[in-house]
């Protein structure tokens, strides 16, 4: 089976160093805060190694996190902010939770598939990526150490944040220019390439911006890297201070051509500071569909009363051959909302991360 870390107005990211890809470190877990974030593989192989990371909440990798896997094993973040672990020998849904907190994330032990094919190859990235997200690579000979991954762009080395034998979770690109990128991973002497077009979200706001009650605010938002035009997702994060024309996101299309942009209004509810998150929209091409469903059947069966049905609707269309991934995501949305225990929640968010490809 199977979070984005999109563009919020404040226009933060992962401050990466240099070729070696390692990002700045926070030590310790003396205070675990609500804020930080586990990294997981959507996919792993049962009883395969792989590997997790923990940020904290300024997006950095956080060393000497101690996580309790549902399995049952205890692993701890090296200086990396990684763990190296093994999947569940049984298929099924795996759980990692930080000790002393409720922060979990959820990830989907498959079964060994001798048929599977052999080799090193990447089988899907998406071509076009955010230079704020992480990017997520799908293939097959992996290796669950993500350190024997050799991954790099137009020759630059990147730092493997997760990994498992299906799929590579790459830590945002901070330093890296916008544009077209050669993408290889390669191990030994195995190697496999692909072309990924990394792209920057800029906006006109880039700060707390105050808007007053019954205000109108117009935010330009460009994108560089592309000449082509670029699918955005706005999300709303201040709803009680600022609202959006319909409901609390909107999909723009940008303009394309040298000034690749696309404007945005909002109007002020109440006079504050508002923030907004901006992402790439993933076509549903970019979504892992029988992830999702694995998810939501494992959610299906410990969600309240009030939710249950409207899971089984998802589900039913996400069977169906015409799914619509983005209706799914704005439904997920809604039942979030809905009270629930903590691993039902971990795998909503889960599912949320399938449907959009990340």
């Amino acid at each position: 089976m199977r979070d984005r870390v999109p563009l919020v107005a404040l226009l933060t990211a992962v401050t990466l160093i240099g070729i070696t890809g390692i990002a700045p470190v926070s030590r310790g877990q003396s205070s675990a805060s609500s804020s930080q974030k586990i990294i997981l593989p959507m996919e792993l192989i049962a009883g395969q190694p792989a590997t997790l990371a923990v940020l904290d909440s300024n997006g950095r990798v956080a060393a000497g996190v101690r996580l309790v896997l549902s399995s049952g094993e205890v692993v701890t973040t090296d200086e990396s902010g990684r763990a190296h672990f093994l999947a569940p020998p049984d298929a099924g849904v795996m759980f990692a939770r930080i000790v002393g907190s409720e922060i979990r994330g959820a990830v989907d032990a498959l079964p060994w598939n001798a048929d599977a094919p052999a080799g090193l190859q990447i089988t899907t990235v998406s071509k076009l990526a955010s230079l704020q997200n992480r990017i997520v690579i799908r293939g097959s000979g992996f290796q669950g150490d993500a350190d024997r991954n050799r991954v790099s762009l137009n020759g630059r080395r990147v730092l493997v944040l997760a990994s498992s034998p299906k799929e590579l979770i790459l830590a945002p690109l901070a330093n890296f220019s916008a544009g077209t990128a050669a993408l290889t991973v390669g191990q030994r002497a195995a190697q496999t390439s692909s072309e990924v077009t990394l792209v920057q979200i800029v906006s006109s706001n880039s700060g707390h911006q105050q808007i007053q009650r019954g205000k109108k605010v117009k935010v330009l938002l460009s994108v560089r890297g592309t000449s082509e035009p670029v699918q955005l997702e706005v999300l709303n994060l201040t709803p009680q201070i600022v609202q959006f024309p319909h409901g609390d996101e909107m999909r723009v299309r940008t303009s394309g051509g040298s000034d690749n942009s696309a404007t945005v209004e909002m109007k002020g509810k109440s006079t504050g500071a508002f923030s907004y998150r901006v992402s790439l929209e993933n076509s549903l091409s970019d979504a892992n569909m029988p992830v999702a469903r694995d998810f939501l059947e494992a959610a299906l069966k410990i969600a309240p009363a009030d939710a249950a049905s409207r899971i089984e609707h998802i589900l039913k269309n996400l069977r169906d051959g015409n799914a619509d991934g983005a209706a799914a995501r704005k439904e997920l949305r809604k039942i979030s909302e809905s009270a629930g225990s903590r691993d039902f929640q971990a795998l909503l968010r889960a599912t949320q991360r399938a449907l959009d490809g990340d």
